[in-house]
């Protein structure tokens, strides 16, 4: 099941997490389901925008559910994209690609002007006739910086960077978990679970409370230790045979 964190931005530039859900499938039903439940737990007020990539089912969701909220691209995913859809092997790839960056992140420049210089270099560099170049430049106002700066925190938020990080922290304790499964009882799996997830919200970095003494399962103090150390299994000296 794919972990999905709702996170945000308050006014001193912080991460916020309103919400995180599972979903088993990534497609329309399943992320309308989401951001209805998002939604009601929201009180029913919707976000002014919402940032994500383009997936397919994610694109049909989100008008399904939101009403008033713009839906953005996240710029960093689009100009990721860039390479394959130009072509690496091209003579003149550093020098379009460093064109495209130029305009494509300048927080001064115009909208008429960021037209005129997209226009003038897909002339130079032949990829007007490119489908993707061409469907990307149609809905340059869900993703391009100075089409957005308009929105309130619209410099703020242009990519899912703050979400994919957020996503990228609590995977570090997704593989310990799994392992912590296969070598324990269901019932003792459940206690230590418990452990790994108070142990998100404690980061404690030292342990004293002998709980692998007392009661054979890890503290969330040492899980904590381990996952912030790349440690993706439960060490064989920590698991108690029964």
């Amino acid at each position: 099941m794919s972990f999905t964190p709702f996170t945000g931005v308050d006014n001193h530039k912080r991460s916020v997490t309103f919400c995180g859900a599972l979903v088993a499938h990534e497609d329309a039903d399943p992320f309308k389901w989401v951001f209805t439940r998002f939604l009601a737990a929201m009180g029913g007020k919707e976000p002014k925008y919402i940032i994500t990539d383009q997936d397919p089912g994610i694109l049909k969701a989100v008008p399904l559910v939101f009403k008033i909220t713009c839906h953005r691209y996240c710029m960093w995913h689009i100009m990721n994209k860039v390479p394959s859809k130009y072509g690496m092997t091209r003579d003149d790839y550093l020098v379009f690609l460093k064109k495209l960056n130029a305009i494509i992140w300048d927080e001064d420049i115009e909208a008429a002007e960021f037209d005129a210089k997209w226009e003038e270099i897909g002339r130079e560099h032949n990829v007007n006739n490119i489908d993707w170049f061409q469907e990307m430049y149609a809905k340059r106002k869900q993703w391009v910086m100075v089409h957005c700066r308009d929105l309130d925190m619209g410099g703020v938020m242009m990519t899912t960077q703050r979400s994919e990080s957020e996503n990228s922290f609590f995977k570090r304790f997704k593989t310990i978990e799994v392992h912590g499964a296969q070598v324990y009882s269901h019932k003792v799996f459940e206690e230590f679970q418990e452990e790994a997830k108070c142990s998100i919200d404690t980061l404690k970095a030292t342990c004293s409370c002998r709980m692998l003494e007392r009661k054979v399962i890890l503290c969330r103090h040492v899980i904590w230790i381990y996952s912030s150390n790349g440690v993706k299994i439960i060490p064989e000296q920590c698991v108690v045979k029964r």
